[in-house]
């Protein structure tokens, strides 16, 4: 049977390698956020005429805007595929989704899931 002594340095030892394989993973996730965010910051707009715009913030913020709907959000980059965004009203508790992201040839966005994506091209 493990002493007391020997049973809480191994659960700080075991505490200890989960922070740095934690501090790790998150080191290499965020190797590739700066260049999305220097790919999608500007302004974009719906390429099928629904007037419904996103200006993308370096400060990791988003509004976006259509003829019924306003939003502001937070986003940041899970990986190189996905975006994560909290559009939970201020005061309310986080809500975070995190969507397909993809950038076309063409200079397009794509946001979206399996089901249903929006594209956009970016305005001048």
């Amino acid at each position: 049977m493990k002493s007391f002594a020997a049973r809480r340095t191994s659960c700080w030892l075991g505490a200890l390698l989960l922070i740095c394989a934690t501090s790790w993973l998150q080191g290499c996730r965020q190797e590739a956020t700066p260049e999305l965010k220097s790919q999608i910051v500007g302004d974009w707009e719906e390429v099928h005429g629904t007037k419904e715009t996103l200006h993308f913030k370096a400060d990791g913020t988003l509004v976006m805007k259509s003829p019924s709907e306003f939003h502001q959000c937070v986003y940041d980059f899970p990986d190189e595929k996905h975006i994560r965004m909290n559009c939970a009203p201020a005061g309310s508790p986080a809500y975070f989704q995190v969507w397909n992201l993809a950038f076309t040839d063409d200079d397009k966005l794509k946001i979206g899931t399996v089901r249903e994506t929006g594209t956009y091209r970016r305005q001048e």
